[in-house]
């Protein structure tokens, strides 16, 4: 069973905010309903895009297939004609966290070799929080320590350096998807921010920055969307 990291990719925007923050995280809390309702939406978006083995068990409610083919559709789409793809793949982290072992999951992973680019996408199946993929100069924690993952997990199967990294918010619930790109200076920046911030939970666990991107990040959607509005760059138009 994999380590559950403190320093996790999903609590990112608060650690990195907040050096104290990560006393709160010191256990893992139980799995809340919306989690557990969030982990079963992720894994027939992922059997959609890989369907081996058995399907998931079914859905509570059957409305949110919709929800599942919005994703999935979006994945299809954006793997075609790909170099490789990998769905619900760990990516090493610990190099930037600090934390031995520690890996991030990536929803859908997609590398294109002759551009050089890689999409890392997340999905979100909340309606009650908007999330963004940030800026190039901000860009969204979580998605910007996968790319930083994801780089690493290249590496290591000695693919070409990517120029350029995509990532994808897809929420079907709240506007569709959002896109920001990354060059490798905004990565490597951003890098040197993870570094210096785990540093800090280290150094400072005792110091907490009030009102400190502290907004919690978790999905409660029930309606399904019936379309895919883009907002940013997009690979696909």
């Amino acid at each position: 069973m994999t380590k559950h990291a403190l320093l996790s990719p999903s609590s990112a925007h608060r650690w990195m905010a907040c050096p104290g923050s990560i006393s709160f995280a010191a256990e893992e809390p139980p799995r809340s309903e919306a989690a557990a309702r969030g982990a079963l939406l992720h894994e027939w978006v992922a059997w959609n895009l890989c369907p081996e083995g058995a399907a998931p068990r079914p859905l509570p409610n059957p409305e949110e297939q919709d929800l599942i083919e919005v994703c999935a559709d979006y994945g299809w789409r954006l793997k075609k004609g790909s170099t490789a793809h990998w769905v619900e793949q760990p990516v090493p982290i610990a190099d930037f966290t600090g934390e031995e072992g520690a890996t991030g999951t990536v929803d859908l992973l997609v590398y294109r070799r002759r551009e050089r680019v890689v999409d890392v996408v997340d999905w979100k199946f909340g309606s009650g929080v908007r999330v963004d993929a940030g800026t190039s100069a901000n860009p969204n924690p979580q998605l910007a320590l996968y790319a930083l993952g994801a780089r690493a997990f290249l590496r290591h199967r000695r693919a070409a350096d990517p120029k350029a990294y995509r990532l994808h918010v897809v929420q079907p619930a709240r506007e569709g998807a959002d896109i920001v790109e990354l060059t490798l200076s905004d990565l490597n920046a951003f890098a040197e921010r993870v570094r210096a911030a785990a540093q800090a939970t280290s150094a400072n666990p005792g110091r907490f920055v009030p009102g400190a991107s502290m907004r919690p990040r978790f999905f409660t959607a029930e309606n399904a969307a019936s379309g895919l509005p883009l907002r940013g760059p997009h690979p696909l138009q």
